[in-house]
């Protein structure tokens, strides 16, 4: 079936724009073939000025894609149904195939002309940028094979990234790879029993003075809370070396009451972001910080005016899932991050085999959308050095920041050098582990280094990650641990200068 009669054939189904994006994308990778599709690029689409063959229709296909985001633009600016802007679409894909002239093999060139229609979908996205605040993915008709995203290109490290001349990312030269404004994640890449992600935009009034000038700065404070070094949790093994998380009974009655204290105390500090370790927030906990911090909306809104989320760490729910609760400032549960890769340690140390048991492993997704500062992404601890699924999204899209709640005896083993690679890889990206110290209880001789941030940094032409170690003194431990627990502050700046000089990282300090 040629594009025309597919077109036709799914009218129906083509609710918005990106339905349309999705139905073309999926018949241009059929029609050409995963194999074959650097090849369809490099000699149907694009031109060098030496070839001795181009395709002839090029300046006409490029007329016909500006045709098309005319059409779009012309359904918001004159208040045009979409049903009427597809008749109109289907009259300019009829038109643009009766007069193809022939070049090469037949369906390679009829090809080109969805790829010209996805081409004028992606400007016309791009150009409509901040009237878009939809849960994604945005395709919500047309959506059996592909998941449709947006990639802003408005975040913290924008102007940085410009002036210091960042360079694009390595990317395979295919079709998916032909777009700035839409990401497309192929569902049957997704692991068994895995929901898409969820990208959600974390809305701020116009009226709210200080958040809407903070995402045009660049100066952040990111509140870790690493939150004691006292026995709270225990591995209870049920089959052969597979452990679930049981909370002992003084964290059961005393978390809720620490946990707003810390979150309070953060607040205070001016923190921007929140974020509580893994394991330690069980379910309890989590609705103990959300009711806080929607009574401090309702009756103490001043003291939360520089917040904007809270991770609330991660805790064991019944069922067997580790599960870290998104929160607004308002209190409003943006999404749950559910833990994908499970902890292991067979064959090493003496308390014998582990594995923990997560009955449905990155169940749910969740990205934070701020425009004017990027995507916020959450990975639970053995995520990131096993490289799991959630690993790989960090690099499909880009989050400005990547938070990374956890429970590990050593942070320099596991997680610097894949963050490191993250950074390396999408030149965006500042990863900030929070560690839990009951980690370290039992561990040996007191630990420092109980956390990590990694921050991109352009060494020469190559953009690296560069990390900076949160160390932990040990006089304050001793002196707070028991009581109200301490505050891991980072003081984090995304202008032009600190990206330069490398230290996006100007202080920690521990309070």
């Amino acid at each position: 079936m040629d594009f025309l009669s597919a077109f036709q054939a799914h009218l129906e189904e083509l609710d918005t724009v990106y339905d349309l994006f999705s139905f073309s994308f999926s018949f241009l990778c059929h029609t050409v073939g995963m194999q074959d599709e650097a090849d369809f690029i490099s000699k149907y689409i694009l031109a060098n000025p030496h070839s001795q063959k181009v395709n002839p229709n090029l300046q006409a296909l490029k007329i016909f894609s500006s045709h098309i985001e005319k059409i779009l633009s012309r359904q918001e600016e004159q208040g045009i149904s979409f049903e009427t802007c597809l008749c109109q679409i289907e009259a300019e894909i009829h038109h643009k195939k009766d007069t193809l002239i022939a070049f090469g093999i037949p369906s390679a060139n009829e090809a080109a002309i969805p790829l010209f229609l996805l081409y004028a979908i992606d400007r016309y996205v791009m150009g409509k940028e901040k009237r878009c605040t939809d849960p994604e993915p945005v395709n919500k008709c047309y959506d059996e094979q592909y998941c449709i995203y947006l990639n802003g290109d408005s975040d913290l490290l924008k102007d940085a990234s410009i002036k210091l001349r960042f360079s694009k990312k390595i990317s395979d030269l295919c079709i998916r790879n032909q777009f700035e404004r839409l990401v497309i994640l192929e569902k049957k890449s997704l692991p068994a029993g895995v929901s898409p992600p969820r990208i959600i935009s974390l809305y701020v009034e116009q009226k709210d003075q200080y958040r809407q000038q903070k995402r045009r700065d660049r100066v952040w404070r990111v509140a870790l809370l690493p939150f004691g070094r006292n026995d709270m949790t225990k591995k209870v093994f049920k089959e052969g070396a597979s452990y679930c998380v049981k909370y002992k009974e003084a964290h059961l009655k005393q978390g809720k009451e620490r946990a707003v204290s810390l979150l309070e105390r953060a607040i205070d500090a001016g923190a921007n972001m929140i974020i509580f370790p893994e394991y330690v927030c069980f379910p309890e906990m989590q609705e103990a910080i959300q009711a806080h911090l929607q009574y401090l909306y309702q009756k103490q809104k001043k003291r939360l005016q520089k917040l904007f989320l809270v991770v609330a760490g991660s805790g064991w729910y019944e069922g067997d899932n580790n599960v870290a609760c998104i929160y607004s400032y308002k209190g409003t549960l943006i999404g749950r991050q559910y833990k994908y890769a499970r902890y292991h340690n067979v064959g090493r140390g003496t308390s014998g085999d582990m594995v923990e048991h997560l009955t449905a492993p990155g169940k749910e997704v969740t990205f934070v959308r701020i425009d004017g500062v990027g995507k916020c992404m959450t990975a639970i601890c053995r995520d990131i050095p096993d490289k799991s699924y959630i690993y790989g999204l960090a690099d499909v899209f880009s989050p400005i920041f990547l938070f990374i709640p956890a429970w590990s005896p050593s942070v320099n083993i596991g997680f610097k050098e894949p963050l490191k690679e993250i950074t390396a890889g999408n030149h965006k990206t500042s990863s900030i582990l929070c560690n839990c110290c009951e980690a370290f209880h039992g561990t040996g001789p007191f630990k420092e280094e109980s956390g990590l941030v990694v921050t991109p940094y352009k060494e020469g032409s190559v953009v690296i990650g560069k990390e900076d170690m949160i160390r932990r003194c040990e006089s304050i431990c001793d002196e707070r641990c028991g009581t109200e627990g301490c505050i891991q502050l980072i003081h984090m700046n995304f202008s032009i200068r600190a990206v330069k000089n490398g230290n996006m990282v100007q202080q920690i300090e521990q309070i």
